[in-house]
């Protein structure tokens, strides 16, 4: 049988069906009319309705529990939004804790939903509020689980006080610190730069058996060392796991060498990395790649970048986005353009796509050396491939021209910028004024520094800096006095 049969059998059916509820539509109007009543009799009233439902209740039983228990769970669930959203509005702490008391019995999806949505936007001063609810609940029952995702907000938010608070909470429910808990709360601690009191874990930790650091809690403590320069103690520290028995991962090398990597120390960087490979368990990744090729590209060896990376890619690493970045910013900025666009070809051979990063890579070599020109047309196609610009984007065009002194292009960046979504911060406003006192304008950097207030970014000592040498140099320095003033009556640096 064709399709067009097939349509045609189709429409037939159709056509019949039709006709068939044409006839019993009709039949229907003839009865209606034979009893004389009225076609509004067909339309349930809310007492028809309930009689309705009385009558289902009678024939199944189970069925009708689960009508009026569906209906007893939405009001239940408007119950726990309303003092949730009651809570939440509450200033005064007695208010609170009265509104908490009161509230015991409400609905667990409810509030365990609400305390997970504070959780994920990041809402700790909600959250908190939402979880002492949840602990005065009839049917709560203390997990250390939900703890370690309350540390994990509290240390994103840098709020390692309230971390603690909550510490001796998860105490009173009885529940028993295990090396997971231990570690969410230094974490917490070290996100916070609370480092004496990380510290203090730390040691307490090493004292008991049931909760003796792991590679998490070392990589941790190695990471809060090197971020704050101290890099023979987070040494000490990897040579302590091994003391420990505790087997170093991937993210303790990755660590390691990128922090020893931007400090310039390149050749405990390779030593590390040697470690890592007689390790055997280890084996290195992208980030390790990455890490290695930014730190060469950095100090400028350029030759010793290009050697590591046909090493790493000889191991079968494959380079992405963040490695062929690292390679044009370093070529950028020795001024090497040939190698830097043979990147860029080999980007657009094997697609990888430019994000925003790499068009300001290119921007800002092209920039630095006063290739105005060039720099303007990767600008031109970052648009025209519907790239986003950042801040940064911005700051770098700002700093070109102003280099050039080019008053009109400023001009032109700046009315761009602010017809954009892109909120400028104190980097760009900086740029735009420096930009603007190589062009001698003392009108528009007034303009800008105006703007700068109103959008509340606080100035900081460049700004200071600019603004003195702009009003300096045009003998202006009674006008400097005040600028002086100013930032000590506001607190701002100056210095």
């Amino acid at each position: 049988m064709s399709l067009f049969t097939g349509f045609t059998n189709f429409s037939f059916v159709s056509h019949m069906l039709d006709r068939q509820h044409l006839c019993k539509s009709s039949k229907d109007v003839a009865e209606q009319k034979d009893s004389n009543s009225s076609w509004m009799k067909f339309i349930p009233s809310a007492a028809n309705a309930a009689q309705a439902q009385a009558a289902r209740v009678a024939q199944d039983p189970e069925d009708s529990v689960d009508i009026l228990e569906t209906g007893n769970r939405k009001r239940a669930a408007r119950n726990a939004v309303e003092v949730i959203q009651q809570l939440e509005r509450l200033q005064d702490e007695d208010l609170r804790i009265e509104l908490i008391r009161k509230s015991r019995r409400l609905l667990p999806r409810a509030v365990l939903e609400a305390f997970t949505d504070r959780l994920h936007r990041g809402q700790w001063q909600s959250a908190l509020q939402v979880f002492d609810l949840l602990r005065e609940q009839e049917w709560y029952k203390p997990e250390p689980g939900t703890y370690i995702k309350l540390f994990g907000l509290l240390g994103k938010c840098r709020q390692s006080g309230k971390a603690f608070v909550y510490f001796e909470k998860l105490l009173e429910d009885g529940c028993q610190p295990s090396t997971e808990v231990y570690t969410a709360l230094l974490s917490t601690c070290t996100r916070s730069l609370d480092l004496d009191n990380a510290w203090m874990l730390f040691e307490k930790m090493k004292l008991d058996a049931r909760c003796s650091p792991d590679v998490f809690t070392y990589s941790l403590m190695i990471k809060a060392c090197c971020e704050t320069g101290s890099h023979d103690r987070a040494i000490e520290l990897f040579k302590e796991m091994h003391r420990s028995g505790v087997s170093p991962n991937v993210v303790t090398y990755n660590t390691l060498i990128d922090a020893f990597g931007k400090a310039g120390k390149l050749e405990e960087m390779e030593e590390i990395y040697s470690t890592m490979l007689e390790h055997g368990a280890c084996k290195p990744d992208v980030w390790t790649q990455n890490s290695i090729i930014r730190s060469f590209g950095r100090a400028g060896r350029i030759d010793k970048m290009e050697q590591w990376f046909q090493n790493l890619t000889n191991l079968g690493l494959q380079p992405d986005v963040v490695t062929l970045n690292c390679l044009m910013d370093a070529y950028g900025k020795e001024g090497m353009f040939k190698k830097m666009v043979s990147v860029v070809n080999y980007m657009h051979k094997y697609h990888y796509k430019m994000n925003t990063i790499t068009y300001n890579t290119l921007l800002d070599a092209y920039g630095r050396a006063g290739e105005i020109d060039e720099m303007e047309k990767v600008f031109r196609i970052m648009k025209c491939k519907s790239v986003k610009p950042d801040s940064v984007t911005f700051c770098t065009l700002l700093n070109a021209y102003g280099k050039k002194a080019l008053r009109n292009k400023v001009k032109k960046v700046w009315l761009q910028l602010e017809n954009s979504d892109v909120l400028p911060d104190a980097a760009v406003y900086n740029a735009a004024m420096d930009a603007y006192r190589r062009a001698g304008t003392i009108t528009d950097i007034e303009s800008i520094y105006q703007a700068m207030i109103m959008n509340r970014c606080r100035p900081d000592f460049f700004t200071y800096n600019i603004m003195n040498l702009a009003y300096r140099s045009q003998g202006l320095d009674d006008t400097a006095e005040k600028l002086l003033l100013q930032f000590q009556e506001n607190g701002w640096s100056i210095s």
